[in-house]
């Protein structure tokens, strides 16, 4: 903040990307200060609602941990908006990951949803996982009904509503 202060001062509102855990780091006192220094919203990676999906791919955080960090925010003043990867369960766990989501989302108030595109990176242990058959990668059209399901479950009001998944 002091960089921001001395670099950008007539910066009055700004937005940053940040994770679960980051934000649980902080206190409630930490979330006002950073509101109070023109925090206006942050971009946050939740990638699933679905615990399973969460624990599989080692996020190190639960959906519990993700509605509380969330409450938090709110509770400081400070939006959101969250990155979701339809796919990210394979064929195995598609329909918990569209459906446990979902639920999660509308439990949340994100001032916008955004579904990326899984792209599995060489030397992780996704693509080693699909290398051995451990992970069934999804077609663009198992993603897309995924997705639909999804949102055929979605109650969220007054939220942005992006994907760029298929391409």
């Amino acid at each position: 903040l002091e960089l921001k202060d001395r670099y950008m001062p007539n910066v009055k509102f700004f937005s940053m990307y940040s994770r679960i855990d980051d934000i649980l780091a902080k206190t409630s006192e930490d979330l006002k200060l950073l509101r109070s220094k023109g925090l206006y919203a942050l971009h946050i990676g939740i990638e699933s609602g679905c615990n399973t999906v969460l624990s599989a791919r080692n996020k190190g955080v639960n959906t519990s941990q993700i509605l509380t960090a969330l409450s938090m925010l709110e509770h400081a003043g400070i939006g959101y908006h969250i990155t979701l990867i339809p796919g990210l369960g394979g064929r195995t766990l598609s329909r918990p990951h569209a459906l446990e989501t979902a639920e999660l989302l509308n439990k949340m108030h994100p001032l916008s949803i955004w579904c990326l595109k899984l792209k599995l990176w060489e030397d992780t242990p996704l693509y080693q996982e699909a290398q051995t058959g451990h992970f069934d990668m999804m077609s663009p059209e198992e993603i897309l009904l995924e997705e639909r399901l999804m949102i055929e479950n979605l109650t969220v009001e007054n939220c942005f509503y992006a994907d760029t998944t298929v391409l």
